[in-house]
C-alpha cells in the first residue's frame, strides 16, 4: 500500500463542533406553537446512508421541549413537499403523509417515538422534504402548547432550517432539525445537515476521578489511513492541563500524545473548541478499534462533553455512523463497554489516504483548498 496526502489541511472525522459555539450549548427551544393556526416545520434534503436511490419513509421521530397537553388537543405531523417563497423554502402545506398526535400522550423533554404514518412515503436521496406539525381541525383546545427542540439553537443554514408560522406567515428559527426519518426497511434516514440529539452531557473529570479519569471515544476507519490531530470540546480552568491520547486497546500509539496548553488562552466557564497537533503522522488500519481520549494531567477537575441519541441507529446520521461511541476507565485500567448511544464530542484529523497502490507514487500537494 502507498499513502497519499489529502491537499490542504486535511479532512476532520467527526467533523469540527462548528454547530456549537461558547455558550449555545443546549437545545433550540423557540419553536412553539400555542395558537390553531401556527405550525413549526424542519426542512432540508433527505439523507441515507446508501446514498442513491430512494427509500419508504415510514415513522418520524423527534424531540418535543414543553408540553402543556391539559385541553386535550391533538397535534398533526406531516411530511409535506418544498417550495420556494421568495428567499425562504417552506413546506406547501398540504399534509401527505400524517401522524395523529394527542398531546397527552408527548412527554416534555423525552424523544418521541413516532407511530406508523397514514402511508409510506418514497422519497429519493437528496430530494427537498418537509416535516411539519401544528393543531389538527379541532385546533388547539384550552391552554395547551407543544414545542419541537432542535438540535442546537443560534444556527442557519442554506439548504437546511427549522421554521416557525405565526401570524400567517412563516419565518426562520435559530435552530437545526432534529428529527429521524425510520425506513420501511428498517434503516434510519435524516434531513441532511441536521443535528439529532436527546440529550448533551457534561463530564467533570480530574486526574484523581475515582469513577473514570479518562474519556474516550471509541471508533473505526473503514479505510487504512494516517491521522494528525485532534479537536474536540472542552472547557480548562486555572491550573488544569489534560493530554489528548489514541489508542490500541489500553496502549498509547506512539507519538499520539500532545498536551492541551491552557496558558495559551483565556480560561472560560463555557465549552471551547480545542485543537492538538501530534508529533508525526499517526497510521490507522481499516476496521480496528482505537480510542482517542481526553486525559487530566492535574487534580483540578476539568469538562469534557458528550451527547446522546435515542437509539444505536439514530448515529448514522452523524460523521462517522455507528462505529463512533464513547467510553471510560480508570488508573489505567480496562475501558468500559462502549455506550453506543451516546458519543464524545471529540474528532480527528485524516491527513493521508491509502491510494490502493502497491508500489506507491508521488506525493500530491496541492495546497490549501
Amino acid at each position: 500500500m502507498a499513502y497519499v496526502q489529502i491537499p490542504g489541511s486535511g479532512l476532520w472525522l467527526p467533523g469540527p463542533v462548528s454547530e456549537i459555539s461558547a455558550g449555545t450549548f443546549s437545545f433550540g427551544t423557540s419553536l412553539l406553537i400555542d395558537a390553531t393556526g401556527e405550525k413549526i416545520s424542519a426542512l432540508g434534503n433527505f439523507y441515507f446512508a446508501a446514498r442513491s436511490g430512494t427509500k419508504d419513509i415510514t415513522k418520524v421521530h423527534w424531540m418535543p421541549g414543553t408540553v402543556v397537553s391539559a385541553g386535550g388537543s391533538i397535534v398533526t405531523l406531516s411530511l409535506q413537499d418544498v417550495i420556494t417563497t421568495g428567499t425562504l423554502m417552506v413546506p406547501d402545506e398540504t399534509q401527505d403523509q400524517t401522524e395523529a398526535i394527542t398531546l397527552s400522550g408527548v412527554t416534555t423533554n423525552t424523544w418521541k417515538t413516532g407511530a406508523a404514518l397514514s402511508a409510506n412515503r418514497t422519497v429519493a436521496f437528496g430530494a427537498a422534504l418537509a416535516v411539519v406539525w401544528e393543531f389538527d381541525g379541532g385546533g388547539r383546545l384550552g391552554a395547551d402548547s407543544l414545542i419541537v427542540r432542535t438540535g442546537v439553537p443560534a444556527q442557519q443554514f442554506y439548504g437546511v432550517a427549522t421554521m416557525l408560522k405565526t401570524s400567517g406567515s412563516w419565518a426562520f428559527n435559530n435552530g437545526l432539525p432534529n428529527v429521524i426519518l425510520e425506513c420501511t426497511d428498517g434503516t434510519m434516514a435524516s434531513l441532511d445537515g441536521g443535528f439529532v440529539v436527546s440529550a448533551f452531557n457534561t463530564h467533570s473529570i480530574a486526574s484523581n476521578t475515582a469513577s473514570a479519569d479518562e474519556y474516550a471515544m471509541e471508533f473505526q476507519v473503514n479505510f487504512n489511513c494516517k491521522v494528525d490531530a485532534a479537536a474536540g470540546l472542552i472547557i480548562l480552568g486555572s491550573g488544569t492541563s489534560a493530554d489528548v491520547i489514541i489508542y490500541s486497546g489500553t496502549t498509547a500509539i506512539a507519538n499520539a500524545t500532545a498536551t492541551i496548553d491552557p496558558t495559551r488562552n483565556s480560561t472560560t466557564s463555557s465549552p471551547r473548541r480545542f485543537m492538538v497537533t501530534f508529533a508525526a503522522e499517526i497510521t490507522l488500519t481499516a476496521n480496528t478499534t482505537y480510542r482517542l481520549a481526553v486525559k487530566p494531567t492535574t487534580t483540578t477537575a476539568l469538562s469534557v462533553y458528550s451527547f446522546d441519541v435515542s437509539s444505536a441507529g439514530f448515529l448514522a446520521s452523524h460523521p462517522g455512523g455507528t462505529a463512533y461511541n464513547y467510553t471510560t476507565r480508570v488508573d489505567l485500567g480496562s475501558w468500559a463497554a462502549a455506550t453506543t448511544t451516546r458519543r464524545m464530542m471529540l474528532g480527528l484529523r485524516i491527513s493521508s489516504v491509502d491510494d490502493g497502490s502497491a508500489t506507491g507514487r508521488p506525493e500530491i500537494r496541492l495546497g490549501n483548498l
